[in-house]
Parts: structure tokens; C-alpha cells; sequence
């Protein structure tokens, strides 16, 4: 392999790499994700049975041939049809999150510093501020802080 190929080959699995950095436990995405891909995969299952009905009770119209078209009908593999409109579906979504993400983020974005490491670190302020009657005790043990919770006492 070339130098060249190799670089980009490099950059690519960096990229692969500060991408999936978003599903690491603590920081409060993974559970977004899940929350949006469960009403996008509502949202298109309704949407399904609304373009269902429409199809088989509307008489032979001007727009019937349009919406035969958009199905992919003259696809008669109903596997290959799912895929190609999961495929685009997904690709959609990933799209429009990001582009969200970046819109709402940027005022909050330090020059120079990766999104994640910004909401990373956030993350971890907001998890020392004390709650309650308890503190938040920072212990440093190499390169990582361990959070340890304590009771503060009332004795009086």
C-alpha cells in the first residue's frame, strides 16, 4: 500500500474512532439516540400504513402511477425494496442528526476542541456539583477521576 493510501486509510479509522467516542457511558447520548431512532421507526411505520390505505381504497388517479413509482413497485423483491428505503432512511437520519447536533452545538464549541471532548467535560462538571446533602469527592487515580459520592452529616 501507498503512503498516501495508507494516510487516508489512517484518517479514516480516526475518523471511525472519534465518531463512536459519542457512545461512550456517561455522557447522556446513548439514550437520545435511542429515543429518536424509536420515533423515527414509528413515525415511518405510520406514515407506511397511511400510504397503504391510500393505495389499495383510491381509484385510478393522476397520482397513483406517481406513487407507484416512489415505492419502487417495478422492484418486485419486497427485500430489496425494504433495504433500499432502510438504507436511504437511515442515511437521512444520521444526516439530519448531525446537521442538528452541529447547528445546535456551535455557539458552545471552543476553537480548537472536538465537540465531544466539550460535551465530555461538561458532562463531568455537572456530575461534581453537589445534589442535596451530599458532596462529590474528586479522586484522581492515574490518568482517570473517579466521582465519590459522600453524605454530608446534620448532626447538630
Amino acid at each position: 500500500m501507498r503512503p498516501k493510501q495508507l494516510r487516508q486509510l489512517q484518517r479514516f479509522f480516526q475518523s471511525i474512532a472519534r465518531k463512536l467516542r459519542w457512545l461512550v457511558p456517561g455522557i447522556g447520548i446513548k439514550r437520545w439516540v435511542v429515543v429518536i431512532l424509536a420515533g423515527t421507526t414509528l413515525l415511518g411505520v405510520g406514515f407506511a400504513f397511511m400510504l397503504l390505505d391510500l393505495y389499495r381504497t383510491a381509484p385510478q388517479t393522476w397520482w397513483l402511477p406517481i406513487i407507484k413509482i416512489a415505492s419502487l413497485q417495478f422492484i418486485t423483491n419486497r427485500v430489496i425494496r425494504a433495504l433500499i428505503f432502510g438504507a436511504i432512511g437511515v442515511a437521512l437520519t444520521v444526516f439530519g442528526i448531525i446537521g442538528l447536533n452541529r447547528a445546535l452545538l456551535r455557539p458552545f464549541m471552543r476553537p480548537g476542541k472536538d465537540i465531544i471532548d466539550t460535551v465530555a467535560q461538561f458532562r463531568r462538571a455537572i456530575d461534581a456539583v453537589p445534589r442535596g446533602k451530599s458532596v462529590a469527592l474528586l479522586v484522581r487515580r492515574g490518568n482517570s477521576t473517579v466521582y465519590v459520592p459522600m453524605k454530608l452529616s446534620t448532626a447538630g
